[in-house]
C-alpha cells in the first residue's frame, strides 16, 4: 500500500504590534506602533500539495512558513507537526 504525504501551512498576519523603549543619559522614550498589513504567508506547495506528496510518499514532505515583517525574515511558529503514529 502505498500513502501520500504533504503537510504545508499558511499564515495571515492580520496586525503587529510594536513597542520599544530607548533609554539615554537623560532618560527614555517610549515607541509604540501598529500597523495592519493583512497579508498572507504561504509554504511553496500550500495551494497544489499533490505532486509534492506524491513524489514523498515514502517519506513525508513538511513545511514550514516563512514571511518578511519589518524587512526581516520570520520562521512563523507552529507546534510541531507529527505524522501518525501508524505511517509506513
Amino acid at each position: 500500500m502505498d500513502r501520500h504525504g504533504c503537510s504545508s501551512q499558511r499564515v495571515y498576519v492580520k496586525r503587529i504590534d510594536t513597542d520599544t523603549y530607548l533609554y539615554s543619559s537623560t532618560g527614555g522614550h517610549r515607541a509604540e506602533d501598529t500597523v495592519y498589513p493583512y497579508q498572507t504567508y504561504r509554504t511553496p506547495n500550500y495551494t497544489y500539495p499533490e505532486e509534492i506528496a506524491f513524489i514523498h510518499y515514502i517519506s513525508p514532505w513538511v513545511e514550514s512558513v516563512r514571511g518578511e515583517v519589518y524587512d526581516k525574515t520570520i520562521l512563523f511558529s507552529f507546534p510541531s507537526f507529527a505524522w501518525p503514529s501508524d505511517w509506513p
